[in-house]
């Protein structure tokens, strides 16, 4: 079985980021870091762990983001391709994704495997638009992946805690969750003899695509980008009105004690009375 694995680097966004000069965040006073996207970065520990065959990382980007290349390559891809096209410089979803298809069906993979979404824009568009463009089926929030007989075996996770086990007949499409698997640690030697190892790169000619054609694409354009508004949070102030207990019972229950019939009191006396108490008043109430 043949995999195809979509790769994406995206800004590293556990790290404490501030706005940059116009040339995008910064860490620190530094350049912001860009890393392979988890949830592809599971969709290839995935791969690697279902291996039968060729295992193909393929990304779409300039020649800077061939480290996440690299990094497939150490974690055991056999193969990595980088795709561009001049133009595709901002490209919306449909773009991206119709020149995924096109070395999908160069390559022709039995299974592709991606992230679900990225930590850049986070919309989860791409992977169900190549598979719509493709005509495969598509499975989107895979936490668990297996194989019986000649099919692939998902485990997605649902609405409300749900579950449910899907198999599907290759080909078809899978979309990763980040967390649904801890990559394995790749040592320092490994990741120097992938740096020995030759990647491919695919232009406008290898996808039998024009130039001008590929610009044409682009339907939707970021007007703007701005930092995300922390929501308010409401804080109610005590009562001047209320006593110090109730304002007490307040702050452990967070919010106004229920309305009550009458005023409650605090039984005091030794055990034996505290629980004769107690009874009685059960058995008034017809509790008991």
């Amino acid at each position: 079985m043949k995999a195809l694995v979509l790769l994406r680097e995206v800004l590293d966004a556990t790290l404490p980021l501030e706005p940059g000069d116009g040339q995008g965040p910064r860490v620190k006073g530094q350049e912001a870091i860009r890393v392979l996207n988890p949830a592809d970065r599971a969709a290839l520990e995935w791969a690697c762990r279902l291996r039968q065959g060729e295992i193909t990382a393929l990304t779409v980007g300039p020649p800077e983001v061939e480290g996440i290349l690299r990094l497939a390559l150490a974690r055991g891809a056999s193969r990595a391709i980088r795709a561009w096209v001049g133009g595709m410089e901002g490209s919306d979803a449909p773009a991206l994704a119709r020149l995924l298809a096109l070395a999908v069906d160069r390559l022709g993979p039995d299974l592709v495997l991606t992230g679900d979404r990225s930590l850049e824009g986070g919309t989860g568009l791409v992977p169900g638009l190549l598979a719509a463009r493709l005509g495969w089926p598509h499975l989107d929030g895979a936490t668990h992946l297996g194989r019986d007989g000649g099919r692939i075996v998902v485990r997605r996770r649902l609405e409300r805690g749900w579950r449910e086990e899907v198999e599907a007949t290759p080909p078809v499409v899978v979309a990763v969750e980040a967390g649904s698997i801890e990559p394995r640690y790749v040592s320092v030697r490994v990741r120097r003899e992938a740096l020995a190892r030759p990647l491919e790169v695919w232009g406008a000619a290898h996808l039998g695509v024009d130039v001008a054609a590929v610009k044409g694409w682009v339907r939707s354009e970021v007007a703007s980008l701005d930092w995300p508004r922390p929501r308010p949070r409401r804080v109610t102030l005590p009562d001047a009105r209320l006593t110090a207990g109730e304002r007490m019972r307040r702050l452990m229950t967070a919010g106004p004690t229920p309305l009550r019939t009458g005023e409650g009191r605090l039984l005091e006396g030794g055990p034996r009375e505290i629980a004769e108490r107690l009874v009685r008043f059960l058995e008034e109430r017809g509790l008991l």
